[in-house]
Formats: C-alpha cells, sequence, structure tokens
C-alpha cells in the first residue's frame, strides 16, 4: 500500500489531512522533532504543532519531553485499531439516534 492509500484511509477514519500526512511522516521517522515531522509530512511549520497536540489529545502520539521536545508515534497496528474504534463508536451512536428518529416519526405517533 503506498502513502497515497494510507492518507486515504487514514482521512476516511476522520483523520484531517495534515493529520494524516503527520501520523505517515511519524510511522516512518518513529520519533523526532517538530521540524523534521513538518519537513517530512509537508505539514507547515506554522501547523504541525497544532496537529502534534490533536494526535497527543487522541493518544496516537506521545510527546517525550526535554530540549527541544519530541514526538513518538504508537505502532500502526494501534493507530488503526484506536481510530476504528472510534469510527465505530460513532456509527453506533448515528444508529441510535436514527432508531429514536424512526420513532419519532413512526405512523400513528404523535
Amino acid at each position: 500500500m503506498d502513502e497515497l492509500a494510507v492518507n486515504s484511509l487514514l482521512e476516511r477514519l476522520g483523520m484531517t489531512e495534515y493529520d494524516a500526512k503527520t501520523l505517515v511522516a511519524l510511522f516512518k521517522l518513529r520519533e523526532t522533532e517538530a521540524p523534521e515531522i513538518s519537513r517530512v509530512a509537508q505539514v507547515p511549520k506554522t501547523r504541525v504543532y497544532d496537529v502534534l497536540d490533536r494526535l497527543i489529545k487522541k493518544g496516537l502520539v506521545i510527546e517525550i519531553n526535554g530540549r527541544p521536545k519530541r514526538y513518538r508515534v504508537l505502532e500502526p497496528n494501534q493507530v488503526f485499531s484506536v481510530l476504528i474504534k472510534e469510527k465505530k463508536d460513532e456509527i453506533v451512536s448515528l444508529e441510535k439516534l436514527a432508531l429514536q428518529l424512526a420513532e419519532l416519526f413512526a405512523p400513528g405517533v404523535k
């Protein structure tokens, strides 16, 4: 599977384009500093820190304190498991909402 296919899958799993590019870069680099991630991912330096913060909050990337800070991605199978679980949870929530709305509009319900 090529990089574009991985980016596409990550985007289908709810990642933004910059999120996906950053994750793919980290899959290649494993652990490094933000400027290197920015360069490899082709994400502007001004945006890469925001992207990394989002990925940390999702539990996909670990921030390693120090000077300078370094960032490490989880194993790819862990990343995809987290993203797929989020997508499944979203689908379950949508199913519940759809059932509630179906009941609301069922014949004879006022």
